[in-house]
């Protein structure tokens, strides 16, 4: 998914287009002024022009001349018929502009946030088929216009692979007055089961045995995507992503019980417990933009 930088309509270029339309009226109408001018200046200048027949017209020499100047002068038509063209281009450039302008001011704004109970991993298969349920509790809330058809997508990504957890649509519209709250869930599966559960397991690893080791440089994240409308059907997009954790020993201990099928599983996952994870939002990951049309 690819996001496209909102950024306000330069108003030079409006104002430039403008401008050359208002210079186009200018000189289009001043015609009236100039034309008779440089025809009497024409005329006066002329060789042919400077005598006449007894009875005061001019002579046929001055009428050929003055004919050659018609025929040049009918040229300008063709710039004439230009001139009113560009005119209506700038015209309909400058409204196309100013309406897209005006679609782009009606900004809605949804951000997201983890609810209070946080992501949590439980519910898990305790059989030889490995998986395990996600549930990412989140409160949404919108500092802009009115938002419609709100979507919501969660994915979990590590070393690069992505994993969905589930897609999930608002039923109302969202307004600026009011929060909504919004679970989550899918279920990690297979390859994403594997993945996700033994990343955590050596993050917690490392901390648990206190080694002067970083962590390692590839976390699990959390990826956030909100997909929403404004009233004038212009779509925006808004990212966030977290790096998520395992805190202490007994969640390793769970997780390991599972990935490893261990006989202790069903003890270890009894009365229906879960393994809650820390979130944190990684640096730099808010985004915000236009949806970018395929």
């Amino acid at each position: 998914m690819k996001l496209t930088k909102s950024s306000p309509v330069n108003e030079n270029n409006t104002k430039f287009l403008w401008g050359c339309f208002l210079a186009i009226v200018v000189v289009w109408f001043s015609a009236i002024f100039w034309v008779p001018k440089v025809s009497s200046l024409l005329i006066t200048s002329a060789v042919e022009c400077q005598v006449s027949l007894p009875d005061g017209r001019p002579t046929p020499e001055c009428v050929n001349v003055l004919g050659s100047y018609g025929a040049t002068g009918d040229l300008f038509g063709a710039v004439t018929s230009l001139f009113s063209a560009l005119g209506l281009f700038a015209v309909a450039f400058t409204v196309h502009v100013e309406s897209k302008a005006r679609k782009s001011e009606l900004k809605p704004f949804v951000i997201s946030n983890l609810g209070e109970d946080g992501i949590t991993l439980q519910d898990p298969n305790l059989g030889t088929e490995q998986n395990i349920d996600v549930l990412v509790p989140l409160v949404f809330k919108n500092v802009g216009e009115v938002a419609i058809n709100v979507n919501i997508s969660a994915e979990l990504e590590y070393a690069g692979k992505k994993f969905q957890i589930d897609e999930v649509s608002l039923e109302s519209p969202l307004v600026a007055e009011f929060d909504v709250h919004e679970i989550v869930r899918g279920t990690l599966k297979a390859d994403a089961f594997k993945t996700v559960l033994g990343a955590l397991e050596d993050e917690a690893e490392t901390k648990t045995n206190g080694s002067n080791s970083a962590p390692s440089a590839i976390p699990v994240s959390l990826k956030i995507n909100i997909f929403y409308e404004s009233l004038s059907g212009v779509t925006w997009v808004t990212t966030v992503k977290y790096n998520i954790t395992l805190t202490t020993p007994a969640h390793r201990d769970k997780l390991i019980s599972l990935t490893k099928l261990t006989a202790d599983r069903t003890t270890m996952w009894a009365n229906k417990v879960s393994v809650p994870l820390t979130a944190k939002v990684a640096k730099g990951s808010w985004d915000y933009g236009l949806k970018e049309s395929k």
